[in-house]
């Protein structure tokens, strides 16, 4: 293996590597925004309550993409 092939190979790992962390942004922005606004409405009731919100939401974060994947396999329409 040479130089150019190896960078190459390294490029194309890393625009994957980019894809998935580009994804996991938008859509932890998305579920984080929506659990802060819910949070917000429901600042008078049980602590125990928002709590858990926040606690689902941020274990959800790393199984966005695993939920992305496995929507794209099941064969959803796409966009064109």
């Amino acid at each position: 293996m040479n130089l150019s092939s190896a960078l190459v190979q390294l490029d194309s790992m890393g625009f994957i590597v980019m894809r998935i962390l580009l994804s996991i942004l938008w859509q932890s922005s998305i579920v984080l925004g929506a659990v802060g606004i819910l949070a917000y409405l429901l600042r008078n009731k049980i602590e125990s309550v928002r709590y858990a919100l926040w606690v689902a939401a941020i274990i959800s974060i790393p199984v966005l993409p695993l939920l992305t994947w496995g929507v794209s396999k099941i064969g959803t329409r796409r966009l064109k």
